[in-house]
């Protein structure tokens, strides 16, 4: 999921570049060589796809890829649920969730149907993100082509920030200068025996737990525990509803045109490929929004704020007052630092495993503690009505749940990928799962502490004893690891598929590389310190999500039932109203954090 720290460890998605390239060489995306798109050319030794032997090989089975979504899902933007039911009222808040996450899921529903038919149009076992892009730009009019050589570079690095391909770089790669047996080869290899059903859902309940769950107690609060609990279902059942039309999306792709695996962003790019020409013209500009959106490191910045009000809570507890600008300062120059050693990945991979489940557990800590030290004079907050809360609710729990990017690589790495779309699959038992999780979390939280409940609920909860002290060392101590190891994967991407080579001869090459490593680190530090309200980082990510998340996935299945030549007025009706209503609400909701933004500044 895009704007949360997931772990770097996992085995599909998710793999640092040499430390586990002998184990993971394949997942390498790589471009075709010709320069023009090509629907009919097959490889000699290819051969006729069968979608229902997907997998079967080395896959993994439903069980296991509920687990691998669960543990994509379930991470930083859990903590954000119960603020934003409190912005929303308890009813509205509910009612706002569950209308999320059944959008969503729906729109995943559609990435999947068009991942299926895409494949076997170009009769293609698999296909590169990167290497499309560059077929797709290459057919465009003048002068957009000329980004046909930069577009497949950021697809590259939005593909990396989101762990959707591995970052290892072999000796004969170029994203633009590929084969087509390469592109054909996509992870064909993925685990050597795959994961299985609850290994899964494992995968995704971890990446959702992180950063984002501390704002649910305050979203709680903002909309009422009613409307704040409805709103919050609402959302995940939209979502999940979305994701399943993203898996929708890849069975039609792969079986209509021969593909074995494609990434999300890969199907985004070769639907519009195969669109009327009146949607091509928007094709790159809409792309290179998508891949400008990805490469923002707010959730390096969200992980930023978060570590530096718990180090405020801690260093306070000893007698000692420091100011956020310092502490975060420090913190980034520290974290800096670990990223310009690629050594320290030698100490950190092993632990990145760990370092996510403490934050889940943290999670059932919290919620533990608030019952037993339970405010006696609580105060709760009643739905005020107004709009602009539910909005930005809706939008902090969107964040809190996003794992799109990790559905189809959780898909291709189940020993039996057919089980991730069953009714009883991966994917709906990580929603169950995240769903539960998420609405205990948010209003038990805050129905024992109230209105006194802050964005970082454990900045509310003030530090009394070494259990809470631990509890915030921990927690700072386990986001520091995935925001080390998520530079390096958006690093390796920058510099060693691109950039390296162009300055091998040059004498600038260690000062322009080392440059790099120091810019990303400050952008993350100057979004974190100029917008340092955690809820308002996450609601701005939210409010992108749902143009680009949400809204995307109806857009991509008329477009492929149009390709198709394939009539479903149930499909095109409900599509227009879903592109219709995340239209309006991606406006309004835009309009507000425009405001927002403007009352923080002028304060």
């Amino acid at each position: 999921m895009k704007n949360q720290l997931p772990p770097l460890n996992d085995p599909s998605p998710v793999i640092l570049p040499k430390v586990m390239e002998k184990e993971h060489s394949d997942f390498c995306q790589k471009p075709p060589a010709s320069s023009s798109p090509s629907y009919n050319t097959r490889n000699e030794s290819e051969v006729d796809f069968d979608p229902h032997s997907l997998g079967k090989e080395n896959g993994i089975g439903c069980c296991g890829a509920a687990m691998h979504v669960m543990r994509s899902t379930v991470g930083s933007g859990i903590l954000m649920l119960p603020y934003a039911m409190k912005n929303s009222g308890m009813f509205s808040g509910t009612a706002l969730i569950l209308f999320v996450g059944v959008l969503y899921y729906h729109i995943i529903h559609i990435l999947g149907s068009t991942d299926y038919y895409l494949c076997k149009l170009l009769k293609l076992e698999s296909l590169s993100f990167a290497g499309v892009m560059r077929r797709g730009f290459h057919e465009v009019p003048y002068p957009i082509n000329k980004l046909e050589t930069v577009v497949p570079h950021l697809a590259l690095l939005s593909m990396e920030l989101n762990h959707i391909t591995s970052s290892r770089k072999s000796d004969k790669y170029d994203p633009v200068k590929g084969d087509d047996q390469n592109e054909q080869n996509i992870l064909q290899h993925g685990l050597p025996s795959g994961i299985g059903y609850w290994g899964s859902v494992t995968h995704i309940v971890r990446t959702a737990v992180g950063t984002g769950i501390l704002l649910l107690p305050l979203e709680m609060k903002n909309l009422g525990y009613v409307s704040g609990t409805l709103l919050l279902l609402a959302v995940i059942f939209v979502y999940y509803h979305i994701l399943h039309i993203l898996l929708d999306l890849d069975s039609r792709l792969r079986k209509h045109f021969n593909f074995k695996r494609l990434t999300y962003a890969l199907v985004v790019d070769k639907i519009f490929l195969i669109s009327p020409s009146p949607f091509r013209l928007f094709r790159k500009p809409l792309l290179f929004v998508v891949y400008i959106y990805y490469i923002v490191p707010n959730g390096e910045s969200m992980a930023l704020i978060i570590i530096s009000e718990n180090i405020q809570q801690m260093v306070k507890y000893h007698g000692i007052n420091l100011s956020f600008t310092v502490i975060i300062t420090c913190l980034s120059v520290i974290l800096t630092t670990f990223c310009m050693f690629r050594s320290i990945l030698k100490i950190l991979v092993p632990f990145s495993s760990a370092s996510n489940l403490c934050t889940f557990a943290i999670a059932i800590v919290i919620i533990v503690y608030s019952i037993i030290y339970r405010n006696s004079t609580v105060q709760l907050h009643p739905f005020s009505g107004n709009v602009n809360s539910i909005l930005r609710s809706m939008a902090v729990y969107l964040n809190s749940v996003l794992s799109t990017n990790i559905i189809l690589p959780v898909n291709n790495a189940m020993k039996e990928p057919h089980q991730m779309r069953s009714t009883l699959g991966s994917l709906n038992m990580s929603a169950f799962i995240i769903v539960l999780f998420y609405t205990i979390f948010a209003l038990i939280t805050y129905l024992n502490i109230g209105d006194n409940i802050q964005e970082n609920i454990l900045a509310t909860i003030p530090i009394s004893n070494f259990l809470l002290l631990s509890i915030n060392f921990v927690y700072s101590l386990a986001l520091t690891v995935p925001y080390v190891l998520f530079f390096f994967s958006c690093f390796d991407v920058i510099w060693s598929s691109k950039l390296e080579n162009h300055f091998a001869g040059s004498k600038y090459k260690y000062i322009i590389e080392y440059s790099i490593r120091i810019g990303y680190n400050a952008l993350a530090y100057f979004l974190a310190l100029g917008v340092s309200n955690l809820a308002l980082i996450a609601t701005i990510s939210g409010v992108v999500s749902i143009l680009l998340d949400i809204a995307m996935m109806p857009l991509l299945q008329l477009l492929l039932l149009h390709a198709l030549k394939e009539t479903n007025y149930w499909l095109t009706l409900k599509n227009v109203l879903l592109i219709f209503i995340c239209s309006i609400l991606f406006l309004l909701s835009a309009i507000d954090c425009v405001n927002e933004v403007k009352k923080l500044y002028a304060s």
